[in-house]
């Protein structure tokens, strides 16, 4: 993936979609993107080339043009059967896990309270200890019970967030287009990491998008089909997704 985003820059945030993969065919050059001066509509978000400067191209005009292409990729139908399978098996393994956790908290948590309600007797029924010692013991299973607590919900937090990420991507298997339309920038730019290596531009237009080079494409009825063989994709939308 480092490797597919050669040209992205790590030191900030993105907040353009297509920044690092556009180039000019026009000059030949890379572009950089850039909030400048509001054009007559009230757009102020542009790309332009590095060098030379004045090819401006409006990046919403881009952005929509990169969202139909991106309709337009389709998955085979072995490769979806075959990623909806390794999600079954993620959310079976989570599951397992998260209840495996869960089980375990839980139990620790009975046991504090269990202990509490015996602290809370031996010095209230039975005498047996000094409020000294019951505060300080008391205050030590009390916060236990706390950390406990916090430990069962960031379990049930992570499980939640595991099914986020798994719905993303079986969504991406089922429809590009749809799962990229819907995601937010740094989202669709690890789907176009995935998918793409240039857009180039002429006459301020998309004229070619060029695939990444492990992609085996073929062009059946209009719609690029993506290779089954393809098989990394799940393990790098996931990983990217994490971060």
């Amino acid at each position: 993936m480092r490797e597919r985003n050669h040209n992205a820059c790590r030191a900030r945030k993105h907040t353009f979609i297509l920044s690092g993969f556009l180039y000019f065919k026009d000059t030949g050059g890379r572009s950089y993107a850039e909030d400048g001066s509001k054009w007559p509509d009230g757009e102020s978000r542009y790309y332009d080339s590095i060098h030379p400067k004045g090819s401006y191209v409006k990046a919403k005009l881009l952005e929509e043009s990169i969202e139909k292409y991106m309709h337009k990729i389709q998955l085979k139908k072995q490769y979806v059967k075959e990623v909806m399978g390794t999600v079954e098996k993620m959310l079976v393994e989570k599951r397992g896990d998260c209840k495996h956790e869960n089980d375990r908290l839980t139990a620790r948590k009975v046991e504090l309270e269990s202990a509490i309600r015996d602290l809370e007797d031996d010095r209230f029924i039975h005498k047996k200890i000094s409020n000294e010692q019951f505060e300080r013991i008391n205050a030590r299973f009390t916060n236990d019970l706390k950390v406990v607590a916090k430990a069962l919900e960031n379990n049930k937090l992570a499980y939640s967030n595991k099914i986020k990420q798994l719905e993303r991507v079986l969504a991406l298997a089922e429809s590009i287009g749809e799962a990229f339309a819907t995601a937010d920038v740094s989202e669709k730019r690890v789907y176009l990491q995935i998918f793409v290596k240039r857009v180039w531009v002429k006459n301020k237009r998309i004229c070619n998008i060029e695939l990444n080079d492990n992609i085996k494409q073929l062009i059946e009825g209009g719609s690029i089909c993506v290779s089954a063989s393809w098989g990394g994709v799940v393990g790098e939308i996931r990983t990217n997704l994490q971060k």
